[in-house]
């Protein structure tokens, strides 16, 4: 990762003064760790370290326009009092605390431990949040120091970069890079309007190599804490709804072999869909409905009559069978089915084969043409491989295989395809 993390002074876990040190530290473990810059929409944690139980207090705190960058937040405020209490550790003592200071200057925490029960270890707990892209100073300050060096005595300064959480789920995984993948060598994205900002994150205007090496980055990055404003770039499709008011003793609905109304495919792939049927008392004897597309430039259903589409209504009889194009959208399905005496069964009625052709929301929709009944659609969401996308990227730019050695980028891939599979 390339990170831009000036601590002058001291590095990430030198004392800053005499036995009191600050580490960077995983908001979840409190483990030391080592970035390079902090993505919009993660935190980290501050913690204050002491070796020595000396007395000590000191303060965390951002000022001046750097406050709309990033923000620093303690834990878990003590209705009763002033004191943080989630943001102090047992070491600390059990009269130490955490005060909150927000004035037109600078805003932050003091930090105090007990005056006397104090021990060695860590002291105390600050989150660091990062709420727009750009550099933001964190202020370290030693409050006996404070007269005679200036303030802040300990300057962290973070560099703040886009989000590579594009699905705004809380992780960076395959689903966000099914996003960016669709603005990949995208132009003109400099403006935030324009949809492609989001997936421009080395800001230069268009989507690139840059762009993957960065996105690489944050592979896997996992943001269970504050997360930014909601961005969906998810495509949403209305399904067709029976008239309100209606109550119909027939349902038909669309599903997977699983029974799912709702399924997930890699553009390419194939599933076999089922149209089933269920009723309380209406008798069936004629079974005619068309399946249509909501969009046809996403996916194709085979409706040809010697095709892969099947009619397993029983009983019926089959000299009434037919399998052909929808009447109301060609590139659909209609399916006849008619049964002389017998009633026809619920359950499975007729099965189809869709297959997915390009990345988007996509929903099946039903007609009936026999009678009245309540309709169900299934709706797929369809996506690129990410692998393939990924390796068709490396192969095609020398540049990035020089940025990016091919065992390493290997290694990369096995970790995506393991993630895809989950």
């Amino acid at each position: 990762m390339k990170w831009v993390l000036c601590i002058f002074i001291c590095l990430l876990s030198v004392p800053l003064f005499a036995s009191v040190q600050v580490r960077i530290c995983d908001p979840n473990t409190f483990e030391a760790i080592n970035l390079t810059e902090v993505m919009v929409g993660s935190r980290i944690s501050l913690v204050v370290n002491s070796d020595a139980n000396d007395f000590w207090s000191g303060g965390l705190f951002i000022e001046g326009q750097d406050r709309a960058i990033g923000r620093l937040q303690a834990k878990d405020k003590d209705p009763n009092s002033r004191d943080w209490s989630g943001s102090h550790f047992g070491s600390s003592g059990e009269g130490a605390y955490v005060i909150g200071w927000k004035d037109s200057m600078m805003w932050g925490f003091d930090l105090y431990p007990d005056n006397f029960e104090r021990e060695s270890g860590n002291w105390f707990v600050i989150d660091y949040y990062a709420q727009d892209e750009g550099s933001c100073n964190v202020g370290f300050y030693d409050h006996s120091y404070s007269w005679t060096i200036p303030d802040p005595n300990v300057s962290l300064t973070f560099l703040n970069t886009p989000t590579r959480d594009l699905h705004s789920d809380g992780f960076v995984n395959y689903a966000d890079f099914v996003v960016f993948s669709s603005y990949w060598q995208a132009e003109n994205c400099a403006d935030p309007n324009n949809s492609c900002y989001q997936a421009d994150f080395s800001r230069n205007g268009s989507v690139g190599l840059e762009d993957v090496v960065m996105f690489a980055d944050f592979w896997l990055y996992g943001n269970p804490g504050w997360k930014p404003a909601e961005t969906s770039t998810t495509t949403t499709t209305t399904a067709y709804v029976a008239e309100p008011n209606i109550v119909y003793d027939v349902t038909y609905a669309i599903v997977d072999v699983n029974s799912l109304s709702e399924i997930t495919l890699e553009v390419g792939q194939s599933v076999v869909l089922y149209i089933v049927k269920s009723s309380t008392y209406e008798d069936t004897y004629v079974f005619n409905t068309e399946v249509n597309i909501s969009d046809p430039n996403l996916g194709s259903i085979d409706n040809s009559f010697f095709g892969t589409a099947e009619i397993l209504a029983t009983p019926r009889s089959d000299m009434f069978d037919y399998i052909g194009p929808g009447s109301n959208q060609s590139d659909g399905i209609e399916f006849f089915a008619a049964s002389l005496g017998a009633i026809m069964l619920d359950g499975d009625m007729a099965s189809f084969v869709y297959t997915a052709t390009e990345p988007g929301d996509v929903t099946l929709n039903l007609m009936n043409y026999s009678s009245g009944a309540k309709l169900e659609p299934i709706i797929i969401h369809q996506f690129e491989s990410v692998v393939e996308k990924l390796q068709q990227i490396y192969e095609e730019s020398p540049t990035l295989q020089e940025k990016i050695p091919e065992p390493e980028w290997n290694e990369f891939i096995e970790s995506v395809e393991q993630s895809e599979s989950n």
